[in-house]
């Protein structure tokens, strides 16, 4: 057994293994038979100690599965933990898009209200006024002059006729 041990510690199991998983701290040698284990612990006593110490983990078949079962307990609290790590880092993202979102969203908002500020400023340009455009283009137009049929000078018109445009506030 002790030989077993020896060759065991000498492979390089490890190699196997792929990026980003890290080496195998443990080989585990299976004993089929209990009684065949504890007649070799009984004429080496150290026989445990040595094989611990060259990384080799000797089982029977009552601790094999007791190992295996820590081994896939433990894989799986790995898996977990990466799984929350990418959660974390989703969620993180998510809240930075968020912000992004409404830092955006908030600046419609803004262009709107002045889109808005800027229909209604021109609305006044529009209105039956001493500064109305359309009010000095039709008294252009009774002196003479002529405009295109393209783009006729309405008649003047009243604000009551002119849509508004209603904001809410952005904030």
């Amino acid at each position: 057994m002790q030989k077993h041990v020896k060759e065991l510690a000498a492979k390089d199991y490890s190699s196997y293994i792929q990026p980003p998983k890290v080496r195998m701290d443990y080989v585990i040698m299976f004993v089929p038979h209990s009684g065949a284990l504890w007649t070799a612990l009984h004429a080496q006593p150290d026989l445990w100690r040595k094989a611990m110490e060259r990384n080799v983990f000797i089982a029977d078949e009552q601790t094999l599965f007791a190992a295996l079962r820590i081994i896939h307990m433990t894989w799986t609290q790995i898996a977990q933990a990466e799984n929350h790590e990418r959660v974390f880092t989703l969620a993180n993202e998510m809240i930075d898009r968020v912000g992004q979102f409404c830092k955006r969203y908030q600046a419609l908002g803004q262009a709107l209200a002045k889109a808005n500020q800027a229909y209604e400023d021109g609305n006044k340009k529009l209105a039956p006024t001493g500064q109305s455009i359309t009010q000095t283009a039709n008294k252009l137009l009774k002196l003479g002059a002529k405009q295109s049929d393209k783009n006729p000078v309405p008649e003047l018109l009243d604000m009551d006729d002119i849509p508004a445009l209603k904001v809410t506030d952005t904030n």
